[in-house]
């Protein structure tokens, strides 16, 4: 059963449309991310379920109940509404103590002092905060304000919690651990969590689903693994780090494999994630940087095999990130450090080599995607090498 069914969801802010038609359901207990860029729609889908923006078109239901139907000009108001929500500014009291802030809202509905105090102090068990409850919250670190405002959204038991990109704030080993956290209270709570982050990680890490969001619509919806191994557009491929994309041809395609010429190239590159593509389609080949491995063997029968030639290679810590000629198409090849032997050096020659199944195919006959779009594109490929 959803727990949270949008449908047709349109808001605009004068001539712009924020949320373009976006439509999403989701069962109870999953962990659903919206994920994309700043400006994508995310958090203004999400202010729509919350009530605090009111859409311009669509529906929404929470449970049993609609809390949205603009059809009828129907509209339920925030605080009606069985939800949850944890803010990226955390939205604290600050002249409040750390229990006083999570048993906020079961003052506000009445409930007696002591039954909030001891539903609160659950909470903050919950989180790990349970020795801090008479602080004050300004003497908190942020991801102990992190974890006081994710008490408070929970302590109200709502049906669904929605959380605007609540990491944000913190630094990249706060994230770290608070992801494993928030993972951790949901599968302890069993709650319905919708999720807004641009943040790759915490997207794969920690939701069942994702929707990728790009110019106010879900572009795609899916498990991580769905996502990310079969993006179904460009955009979605350059968004979720395939930094190696090339328009190609499909010479023919059978049993799970295809071969595909990138344009220019003088040879075909082997693949088996497909997507349906048949002989004749014009497609974008995706590679991750990190698929394209440096083969120092003498072995020919490697698939995908390639001569190229080291333009450039920077170090980046925990890896090294080379730049590539391969057929006037520059290329981006990542070595983990300690991944084997280094490449060789800037303007040396170099033998790589592509997994078949690293390389995802995306039908181009949606997109812009042209001969002579193609054409200019490799072009200017080219003369980023020279």
């Amino acid at each position: 059963m959803s727990i949270v069914s949008i449908d047709g969801l349109t808001k605009r802010f004068g001539g712009v449309i924020a949320v373009d038609r976006v439509s999403l359901d989701i069962g109870g207990g999953e962990f659903v991310a919206l994920l994309g860029p700043s400006g994508c729609g995310k958090t203004t889908t999400l202010r729509c379920v919350a009530g605090l923006e009111s859409p311009d078109e669509g529906t929404i239901r929470l449970g049993a109940g609609t809390v949205v139907d603009r059809s009828r000009r129907y509209e339920l108001p925030p605080h009606k509404r069985d939800i949850g929500m944890v803010f990226q500014s955390y939205a604290l009291w600050p002249h409040m103590s750390v229990i006083q802030n999570v048993s906020y809202p079961l003052r506000l509905k009445r409930q007696r002092k002591q039954a909030a105090r001891a539903k609160a102090m659950e909470a903050l068990e919950l989180v790990g905060l349970g020795n801090y409850a008479s602080r004050s919250v300004s003497a908190l670190s942020g991801g102990q304000q992190q974890r006081v405002a994710l008490a408070r959204a929970l302590v109200r038991e709502p049906s669904v919690l929605l959380l605007d990109e609540p990491l944000s704030n913190l630094d990249a080993a706060l994230r770290t651990q608070m992801r494993g956290e928030l993972k951790r209270i949901h599968e302890q709570t069993g709650s319905t969590m919708v999720y807004v982050t641009h943040d790759q990680e915490e997207a794969v890490s920690m939701s069942d689903r994702i929707a990728v969001m790009h110019d106010g619509r879900a572009v795609q919806i899916g498990t991580p693994r769905e996502v990310f191994d079969s993006p179904s557009a460009r955009w979605t491929a350059e968004f979720l780090g395939y930094e190696n994309i090339l328009p190609g041809l499909v010479g023919a395609a059978a049993d799970g494999h295809a071969r595909v010429r990138p344009d220019g190239w003088d040879t075909s590159l082997t693949c088996t994630r497909t997507a349906g593509c048949a002989a004749g389609d014009r497609v974008w080949l995706a590679i991750r940087s990190t698929a394209i491995v440096f083969d120092h063997s003498d072995s020919v029968d490697r698939p995908n095999r390639l001569d190229v030639k080291v333009l450039r290679s920077t170090f980046l810590g925990t890896a090294t990130e080379h730049e590539v000629d391969a057929f006037g198409s520059r290329l981006v090849a990542k070595q983990i450090v300690g991944g084997g032997r280094p490449a060789a050096p800037q303007g040396a020659d170099a033998v790589v080599w592509i997994e078949p199944d690293q390389i995802a195919l995306i039908p181009a006959k949606d997109e812009p995607a042209t001969a002579e779009r193609a054409a200019a594109e490799l072009a200017a490929a080219k003369g980023r090498v020279s």
